[in-house]
C-alpha cells in the first residue's frame, strides 16, 4: 500500500486540472480513510468529489466502472462518476476517480437531529436496494471487471472469517474456529437458495446524502460485491436497526417488498453476517484501543455464537 502523505493533497488540483481541463479553486479533504482519501474540489466548471486511492487491489480493478453502467440504467440517485484513472497514474499509482458532487445532508445528521426518521429512511432504501439487487452477477465475492470469484456465498462468507486473525490471535485465537463452523452450519441449509447479485455492501446513513429535493442518493461503492440480498439488509441492521427497532425493519420491507423467506429465516442468515462482522471487528485497531467497546462487541459475538 501507499502512504497517502500531504505531498497527495497537493498534487489534487493538478490532477483534476489535467482530467476534465477547468480550473481548480480549492480543495478540501472530507475524509481520510483507511483505503483512500477524498476531497470536495471546486473548480469553475463545477463542484467535485476526488478519491484517491492507496492500494493497487482494493478497490479491485475495473469495479466502479463497470458498476457506473449498471447504475446508470436503474434510475438510482448517485454521485456519477465522470473520470477513472488507470492504476498506473503519473501523480497517484494506485488510481483516483473524479464523482459529481451531490447536494444535501448526510442522512445520519438528518436522523439525528429528528428532520429525518428512521422509519421514512429504511423504506426509502429499501426501494433503492430492491432496484440495485435485480442486477445479476457471475459467482460471488470480490468484481473484479464485474465477475465474482466464489461459487457459493457461504464460502465467500467463511473466507471472510480468516481476516486478520494473526492480529488477534493472542487473545481470541480459541474464537477462529467456532465462528467458521458455526457459520457454516447457520448458511449450507441456504446454499442454493439465491443467484449472486450486485450489492453495495455499506448502505448506512453514512453512505446516503438527503438531497435538497428530499431524495435519497446512495454514495461510496467502494464495498460493493456480488452477494445475496440479506446482504445489504444486515448491514442496515448491524449499522442502524440494531435489534429493537422493529418498526425500521418493518419500513424496509414495505419499501423492499415481498420476499421468498419468512422474518425468522430472514433474521437466521442476518445474524451469522453480524457475527462475522464481529468476529472481525476484534482485530481493528481503534477497537482494540478502547476496553470497553472491545468488551461489548466480544460479548455480543458470544451471545450470537448461542443462539440459533
Amino acid at each position: 500500500m501507499t502512504q497517502l502523505t500531504e505531498e497527495i493533497d497537493a498534487s489534487v488540483p493538478e490532477a483534476v486540472e489535467s482530467a476534465l481541463g477547468v480550473k481548480v479553486l480549492s480543495t478540501a479533504r472530507i475524509k481520510l480513510g483507511i483505503i483512500n482519501r477524498v476531497y470536495r474540489v471546486e473548480t469553475d466548471g463545477g463542484r467535485f468529489v476526488v478519491k484517491v486511492f492507496r492500494s493497487r487491489m482494493w478497490p479491485e480493478e475495473g469495479k466502479l466502472e463497470w458498476i457506473e453502467k449498471q447504475l446508470a440504467g436503474l434510475g438510482i440517485l448517485h454521485p456519477r462518476m465522470i473520470f477513472s484513472s488507470p492504476r498506473d497514474a503519473s501523480l497517484f499509482p494506485n488510481g483516483f476517480t473524479i464523482s459529481e458532487h451531490v447536494e444535501g445532508r448526510d442522512a445520519w445528521a438528518a436522523i439525528h437531529d429528528g428532520s429525518l426518521t428512521t422509519e421514512w429512511f429504511s423504506e426509502e432504501l429499501g426501494r433503492i436496494l430492491r432496484s440495485l439487487h435485480r442486477v445479476r452477477v457471475k459467482a460471488y465475492g470480490h468484481l473484479c471487471n464485474g465477475e465474482g470469484v466464489y461459487d457459493d456465498f457461504v464460502e465467500q462468507r467463511l473466507a471472510k472469517t480468516t481476516k486478520d486473525v494473526d492480529q488477534i490471535a493472542a487473545r481470541d485465537d480459541d474464537l477462529h474456529d467456532v465462528v467458521r463452523n458455526r457459520t457454516r452450519e447457520r448458511l449450507l441449509p441456504f446454499k442454493n437458495l439465491y443467484r449472486p447479485v450486485l450489492t453495495h455492501g455499506d448502505p448506512n446513513p453514512h453512505n446516503c446524502i438527503l438531497t435538497q429535493s428530499g431524495q435519497l442518493a446512495l454514495v461510496d461503492w467502494d464495498n460493493a460485491s456480488s452477494s445475496i440480498w440479506l446482504r445489504d439488509y444486515a448491514h442496515l441492521t448491524y449499522q442502524l436497526l440494531k435489534e429493537t427497532d422493529e418498526s425500521g425493519r418493518e419500513a424496509f420491507f414495505n419499501g423492499y417488498g415481498a420476499t421468498d423467506l419468512d422474518r425468522e429465516t430472514i433474521e437466521r442468515i442476518e445474524r451469522t453476517f453480524h457475527l462475522i462482522w464481529d468476529y472481525n471487528s476484534l482485530s481493528d485497531p481503534d477497537l482494540r484501543s478502547d476496553s470497553e467497546e472491545f468488551r461489548k462487541t466480544k460479548a455480543r459475538l458470544l451471545r450470537l455464537l448461542r443462539e440459533p
